[in-house]
């Protein structure tokens, strides 16, 4: 997962899966499930 801010990367961490990831935003940045794109980027 890599966090953005102003169009500079400022955090990576490396998941399992995509779950734990979503988990991980929610918990540290408050991201909701619905600001994930539709299609997983790569």
């Amino acid at each position: 997962m890599y966090v953005y801010e102003g169009g500079c990367c400022i955090h990576d961490s490396l998941q399992d899966t995509e779950e734990l990831a979503k988990e991980e935003a929610h918990e540290k940045w408050g991201v909701e499930e619905s600001e994930w794109p539709n299609e997983p980027t790569r």
